[in-house]
């Protein structure tokens, strides 16, 4: 009888437990889903964009386009931690578009810098219709999505192949972004992890004075070399180019990926520093 007791009660935490994480991931849900920006309409086009839209913050709100990691091999808009921090941001009056885009091998550079500069010229064309203000698009992603952001705002080839100009938007972030050429880039090339290399696939390539307002932002445990190809890049903008549109800043007691994760917890340092740069609370 005992264990039998004890089994009801494991089913009913278990039940709660459930119907706890089916709430969360109600709340998590994008306003508008898997909207094809590239390519043909098709189940197998992975280049879409989720929407989320804040619901009590005041029209034109800030727009927030965002790039998921996975070192351009992997990962994805639907995993639950990007539904999470989007519909955060959501909840703060900022509207995001979360961007899925093709991946290595299937493609190889520079494509899914394209994509993800056509995902941007498309969050332009449409925040005035989503209530957002076309005054105030901000660029960013985490790790391989922090390099698609940073190679946007170093290589303006890329948005003006869109139609975009760099100073129609208000900034661009990077979070734990890779500075010197893309390890996967390297890869695809035939090349080893040593030693790095600073070509046409490296936002450090395009180090000059009329670049946008940019932010960089890197955990002090990230992985091998990573924060100082950011402090390279950051002091190369600040020495060299004699510019003042970068910014820089360490998080402490963060790695690769808690700098992302956490973004969602009470007095996160990485969520101040970016609401800031957005001008948000």
């Amino acid at each position: 009888m005992k264990s039998i007791k004890v089994g009801v009660w494991v089913c009913l935490i278990v039940s709660f437990a459930q119907a706890a994480w089916a709430e969360d991931q109600t709340q998590w849900a994008p306003d508008k889903r898997d909207i094809t920006y590239a390519g043909v309409e098709a189940t197998d086009n992975p280049r879409k964009l989720d929407v989320y839209l804040p619901a009590k913050a005041k029209k034109p709100f800030p727009l927030l386009v965002w790039y998921h990691g996975g070192g351009l091999t992997s990962g994805t808009k639907n995993y639950v931690n990007d539904q999470r921090i989007a519909s955060y941001w959501r909840s703060k009056g900022v509207a995001v578009v979360n961007v899925d885009y093709r991946l290595s091998p299937q493609v190889k550079f520079p494509a899914y810098i394209e994509d993800a500069a056509q995902a941007t010229a498309w969050a332009f064309r449409n925040a005035a219709k989503l209530g957002a203000d076309p005054k105030r698009i901000y660029v960013g992603g985490h790790s391989a999505g922090a390099y698609l952001a940073t190679m946007q705002a170093m290589d303006e080839r890329y948005l003006r192949a869109q139609g975009v100009e760099l100073t129609s938007l208000a900034g661009f972030i990077s979070l734990s972004g890779q500075m010197t050429t893309h390890f996967n880039v390297r890869k695809e090339r035939g090349l080893s992890d040593l030693p790095l290399v600073v070509d046409d696939a490296a936002p450090s390539h395009y180090i000059r004075k009329n670049i946008p307002r940019l932010l960089l932002l890197i955990g002090d445990h990230d992985w091998p070399a990573r924060l100082e190809e950011n402090q390279l890049m950051y002091a190369q903008f600040v020495q060299l180019a004699k510019t003042d549109k970068a910014s820089f800043k360490v998080i402490a007691d963060r790695d690769h990926n808690a700098i992302y994760d956490r973004i969602p917890q009470p007095q996160d340092e990485t969520y101040k520093v970016i609401s800031e740069f957005i001008g948000v609370d």
